[in-house]
């Protein structure tokens, strides 16, 4: 059974928002959400995500 999802990414930013590791002094972390929905399923006990669509509506048709 597939689902959709938007995938989350956190990342650790410091203060000019450069990357960097999560232990550095002053980094703080942002979380993005991505723009496309995703069909995720299990294969072979591996999640397997397909970018779908950018509107959920979209998949009704």
């Amino acid at each position: 059974m597939a689902t959709l999802k938007k995938i989350t990414t956190t990342r650790w930013l410091d203060e000019a928002g450069n990357r960097v590791l999560p232990d550095t002094p002053g980094a703080s972390k942002v979380r993005e959400e991505s723009a496309k929905w995703y069909i995720v399923t299990k294969e072979d006990g591996k999640l397997k995500r397909i970018p779908a669509y950018t509107d959920k509506s979209a998949r009704l048709c």
